[in-house]
């Protein structure tokens, strides 16, 4: 970080809507906040400071925080943890990568890295925000069968316990039985902690005074209400509106798709979150799912055996028909090994073969034959529908590549040897694709006339927007000032402008966003910010590199757990909810769980912030923390805060900058964790 890269952030900060006052205050603090970390912040990392156990010599052990670039809210609590954590002696470092990177040594590591740790090409702890589903289905995620780079357990977490209660609840139809389950799974993976959640993140939604504020004002999934349904004075806004988010769309087709960032674009393509068979009722707070293009909700006597009839009257935006035969063929899309879907692995469990999916009687039934019960089976059955007339001529390793997926037109070869030109994605929602303009990272959506349901939602005055516009703006500041000239009308909630109104010396939100002519939502997500850990990793994954685990191999195990325990106190879950995020979220639990989650237990006690534990948890490890500085978060907690928020400001503009962020970052669903 250079000197002028630091002062052209001050220069923004001049240009703010801030009071001046306040804006001198802020300069003059990150003036001295440069001197003092410019010598320790580098563009891709933080370079850490010498550190040592109570010996006064060599740290405990050394642990790498990786953390995804672009996210302010990871990068400060980050730098809290770091601190806490070379505080007990622990040699902390912290790698800002590339979601690229995160995927290829966590996520979806190779063989060669599987399991290893930083400094070996892998990941040792991976702080990691993601949207959860209504109704998670914790095996996905800790199952042992699940393990990376196929599955979704990227912690690597083998437990015979947890994988048999996992096993339980997938296949318990029974609701308070399975509730009861997953309240007894939650309290035994809070004792063993392969993951620990930070925080559960509010919503907070910006938007143009024009639109009707509450409409985002209620629980919406996975980011908020269907574009069909905002409502305002469309008539000020010439029926036109623009969306403001942090980053572009990765995938366009769902059944690629794992970035929340896919949702702004993709959802009015296919439909609501969860459009398929099924969709999940946005209307009210009844977490329920409600019919779709099916006619109506099936029963089934024993969880296996389902009849499902199809609307006849829902049409693709090119025009034909969709039917039984695009149901069937993308359900069984999800088990064909030759795509490599992210849920693959998830669909050929519980569906077993395609033979269990199959036309019925007619062009407008679809026949399910699971080999065993599945307690979520709604979730498969929401994902939004393919078009089998022009996907069934591609071949198989063309799909993520064509303009189906990426939005860029171009010619496709079929399998015949001919050749159709492709403009974008084709789904059955209420609003067709355009296009994309590169130059203003623009995309264009627009009203489709033939969408199934206009009418109905005509009539209560809804499905207004007949353009429909999501434009990317690296920038919080520039998205506000955008806002304010009318050029977008919606800022996405990944801005998190508490931590820009917090960073000005502590501003109220609210007054923040009021300054820039915009009207602030806010209401409970199913945002996680966690950190993972690398269960297989030889300090705090088998503990066999612990010095309790060394001395004797059986007590291995444990020693791991107290050091995961240990790291979990060091974090201070209340000041970071409290004062970075202004109050906008819980203390994290579990992981998987959130408090809008059916199943959640809240009497699973978090973690509260406390050193001297944290310390205890070493020792019982075999390790001697370094000596703690008695009070030190109860007298400098809040300033530092202010410090970490304010010089991370600077490191992120810096890091986006040099690194062309747009273009190298991937974000880790209805059946799994959609990476933010």
């Amino acid at each position: 970080m250079t000197l002028n890269s630091f002062m052209r952030v001050c220069e923004l900060n001049m240009e703010s809507k801030m009071p001046e006052r306040n804006r001198n205050k802020t300069v003059v603090c990150m003036i001295m906040l440069f001197l003092v970390a410019s010598s320790t912040i580098s563009s891709l990392g933080i370079a850490a400071t010498s550190v040592s156990g109570s010996d006064g010599n060599l740290p405990l052990f050394k642990l790498t925080l990786l953390v995804p670039i672009g996210d302010p809210v990871e990068y400060s609590w980050a730098q809290i943890l770091y601190t806490n954590l070379r505080q007990l002696g622990i040699d902390c470092q912290i790698a800002i990568s590339t979601m690229n990177d995160i995927y290829m040594r966590a996520l979806m590591p190779n063989s060669t890295v599987l399991g290893k740790g930083y400094d070996q090409g892998g990941f040792d702890v991976l702080l990691l925000g993601y949207q959860m589903p209504l109704s998670p289905d914790p095996s996905l995620f800790y199952n042992s069968t699940q393990f990376a780079p196929y599955g979704r357990n990227y912690y690597l977490w083998n437990d015979s316990h947890n994988d048999e209660l996992c096993s339980q609840i997938r296949q318990e139809t029974n609701v308070t039985k399975r509730l009861e389950l997953e309240s007894m799974w939650q309290s035994y993976v809070m004792e063993w902690l392969p993951s620990t959640a930070v925080f559960y993140a509010n919503g907070t939604i910006v938007a143009n005074r024009s639109l009707d504020i509450n409409t985002f004002n209620t629980l919406n999934y996975p980011i908020w209400p269907a574009v069909e349904r905002w409502s305002g004075d469309m008539a000020h806004l010439n029926y036109n509106v623009s969306v403001a988010q942090l980053q572009n769309a990765t995938n366009l087709m769902p059944i690629f798709s794992e970035s929340y960032f896919d949702a702004a674009v993709m959802n009015p393509i296919y439909g609501p979150a969860g459009f398929g068979l099924f969709q999940l009722s946005n209307m009210t707070l009844s977490r329920t799912y409600v019919p779709c293009i099916a006619t109506e909700n099936p029963t089934s006597p024993d969880g296996k055996n389902w009849t499902i009839k199809v609307r006849s009257d829902v049409t693709f935006h090119d025009g034909a028909n969709l039917t039984a035969q695009d149901v069937v063929f993308t359900l069984q899309a999800y088990m064909t090994p030759a795509l490599d879907p992210p849920l693959y692995h998830l669909f050929a469990d519980v569906f077993g073969s395609n033979a269990s999916i199959s036309v019925g009687a007619d062009n407008y039934t679809v026949e399910i034959h699971l080999p065993k019960p599945y307690a979520y089976i709604m979730d498969l059955l929401s994902v939004p529908i393919l078009p089998k007339h022009i996907l069934q001529y591609i071949d198989y390793t063309k799909w993520r590549t064509s303009p189906l997926n990426t939005g860029i037109p171009s010619n496709v070869q079929l399998l015949n040897g001919t050749q159709i030109y492709l403009t974008g994605p084709v789904g059955a929602g209420p609003y067709k694709y355009i296009g994309y303009d590169d130059a203003t990272k623009t995309y264009h959506l627009q009203k489709f006339d033939n969408y199934f349901n206009r009418t109905a939602l005509e009539n209560r005055g809804l499905f207004q927007i007949k353009d429909y516009y999501v434009k990317v703006i690296n920038s919080g500041q520039t998205a506000l000032q955008q806002l304010e000239n009318g050029a977008v009308h919606v800022l996405d909630m990944q801005y998190h402008f508490e931590l820009l109104a917090y960073s000005y010396l502590g501003e109220n939100l609210t007054s923040f966003i009021h300054k820039y002519g915009g009207n602030l939502a806010t209401f409970s997500s199913f945002e996680v910010q966690e950190l993972g850990f690398n269960m297989q990793h030889q300090i705090f994954g088998t503990g066999l590199g612990t010095p309790v685990g060394m001395a004797n191999i059986t007590k291995a195990a444990d020693a791991a757990k107290h050091v995961r325990k240990a790291i979990s106190y060091a974090i201070p879950r209340l000041i970071i909810v409290q004062q970075l995020l202004q109050g906008y979220g819980l203390p994290g639990r579990t992981s998987v769980f959130c408090p809008l989650s059916e199943g959640y237990n809240q009497t699973v006690p978090f973690h509260e912030f406390n050193m001297t534990q944290a310390a205890q948890e070493l020792r019982l490890a075999g390790y001697e923390p370094a000596p703690l500085v008695a009070g030190f978060w109860e007298s400098y907690g809040v300033p530092i805060i202010i410090v970490v928020v304010a010089v991370l400001v600077v490191v992120t503009l810096v890091i986006l900058r040099r690194t062309g962020w747009a273009s190298k970052l991937r974000k880790p669903g209805i059946a799994e964790k959609r990476i933010k």
